[in-house]
C-alpha cells in the first residue's frame, strides 16, 4: 500500500483539545481492494475518507510526497519512515555531514522519487571484486 500527500490542515482539537491548532498532514491511501479492506478494518472508528471517497490517513508528522504504508505485526498500519530514520541516525553519528544528509533526503522526499539510504562514504571499487568478504 502507499501513502500520497494530499494536504495540510490545522487540527480543530475535537478528539484531543490539546491538539487544537496543530498542523496535521493528510495522505491518500492506495492499494489493492483487499489491502484497503484490511486498512479500513484496522482503522476502525478512525477510518476516514476524503470528498472523493478515497481512504485517507492523517499524520502528526510529514513523511514526504509519498511512502509505503506497512502493516505491523499487531495489524496496525504505519508509514515507512526508514529513510528518515536512517538519515537522522547518520546525522547524529556524523554531525559534520548533517547538512548534506538533510539536503539529499529532503530533496528525494519532496521530488516524488523514492529516497534511498544515504551513503556517508564508499570504499574504492575494484573491478571484478564485487563480492569481497
Amino acid at each position: 500500500m502507499n501513502l500520497t500527500f494530499s494536504r495540510t490542515y490545522r487540527s480543530k482539537g475535537l478528539n484531543n483539545p490539546a491538539s487544537k491548532g496543530k498542523i496535521r498532514f493528510s495522505y491518500v491511501v492506495t492499494g489493492t481492494e483487499s489491502d484497503l479492506a484490511k486498512f479500513k478494518k484496522a482503522q476502525g472508528d478512525f477510518y476516514l475518507e476524503n470528498e472523493k471517497g478515497q481512504p485517507i490517513m492523517n499524520l502528526l508528522h510529514n513523511v514526504g510526497k509519498s511512502t509505503d504504508l506497512v502493516e505491523t505485526q499487531d495489524g496496525r498500519f504505519i508509514p515507512n519512515t526508514s529513510v528518515l530514520d536512517q538519515a537522522s541516525d547518520l546525522a547524529q553519528q556524523y554531525p559534520f555531514l548533517a547538512s548534506a544528509i538533510a539536503d539529499k533526503v529532503l530533496g528525494s522526499l519532496f521530488s516524488g522519487t523514492s529516497a534511498t539510504p544515504v551513503a556517508v562514504a564508499s570504499a574504492p571499487v575494484v573491478a571484478g571484486k564485487a563480492d569481497l568478504k
